[in-house]
């Protein structure tokens, strides 16, 4: 196994096992629903969320994260393959130049409605956002 192959897949592990961590301390959303992807550190006015793409899969699975009109969400996403992430409809989108190493977005869910947030290579819907009004 090559270096560059050592570090993604120590990476991808830590990654792994946060998401483990993540997906157990799920938290409820200030408007009384709830996302598997929302860390403990969530405030009533963001919402963090972490996910994974290894081997063409999602981790966690894809789901639909609601939040209000107004939320802040911070996006971390570590890939595999060099990616773009990209958030349908609101227009938000970030580079993955490097695999194994993760990509934030911040972004405010200004828009109410329901957007599609995937990868653009490899074409992967990581999960439905639901802004409600």
């Amino acid at each position: 196994m090559t270096l560059a192959r050592r570090r993604a897949a120590t990476g991808l592990l830590t990654v792994a096992a946060a998401l483990a961590l993540t997906a157990c301390s799920s938290a409820s959303t200030a408007d009384g629903g709830s996302s598997g992807a929302t860390t403990a550190g969530s405030s009533a006015t963001t919402t963090e969320l972490t996910y994974a793409v290894a081997d063409g899969k999602v981790t966690p699975p894809t789901s639909t994260v609601t939040v209000p009109k107004g939320r802040t969400i911070r996006l971390t996403v570590t890939s595999d393959h060099v990616d773009e992430v990209h958030v349908h409809g609101i227009d938000e989108e970030m580079e993955l130049p490097t695999p194994g190493t993760p990509g934030t977005l911040v972004f405010t869910a200004s828009l109410t409605g329901s957007f599609e947030v995937e990868t653009h290579k490899t074409d992967l819907l990581l999960f439905k956002l639901d802004v409600t009004g």
